[in-house]
């Protein structure tokens, strides 16, 4: 078991801590699996990113009402944030892992997000033979959006194999 774990607050303290203590099961930052060249990529796509704007193809509905305002909106604010070079970042690094360790299984919290889509890809680009397992332990309720997909979506959005919930299951 490895925990593959995003260091939000004093990072640079927080990798020295790890270090000094060498915790079991092994906690590896994600910045950790990240080479130099690899942060120039980031860094070059987030910049084509921000220059160059995704267009939305095809109509946006979400029962019947169009909200391409929202998604063009959603993928303005990413670029501009640096969400998605944080995102892409999180995904070279799963990447490098799954290239470096064999991973047969990968546990993650499911809740369909940015975050985890780039993790999945990453790993799955690595590793076609990892086991993604997602868990989900809240209660799903209509208003959970992001775990609403489209067809066309469901086809190209990275998912696990397998998941599991510990909270109450929404049935609409």
């Amino acid at each position: 078991t490895i925990i593959f774990a995003i260091i939000v607050v004093q990072p640079v303290r927080a990798i020295w801590r790890l270090r000094r203590i060498r915790p079991q099961p092994p906690v590896i930052p994600v910045e950790a699996c990240l080479s130099g060249w690899d942060l120039l990529a980031c860094g070059m796509r987030g910049l084509v990113q921000w220059v160059v704007r995704p267009r939305v193809q095809g109509p946006v509905t979400l029962e019947g009402l169009d909200v391409s305002v929202l998604i063009r909106q959603a993928l303005r604010e990413s670029a501009c944030s640096g969400s998605f070079v944080r995102h892409l970042g999180w995904s070279y690094a799963a990447r490098r892992l799954a290239a470096t360790v064999p991973v047969r299984q990968w546990f993650y919290p499911f809740e369909n997000r940015a975050l985890e889509k780039a993790v999945l890809w990453g790993v799955r680009e690595a590793s076609p033979s990892t086991e993604l397992i997602g868990w989900q332990n809240s209660a799903l309720t209509p208003s959970h959006l992001n775990f609403f997909l489209g067809s066309a979506e469901a086809r190209v959005t990275p998912l696990p194999d397998a998941m599991f919930a510990t909270g109450v299951i929404s049935k609409t």
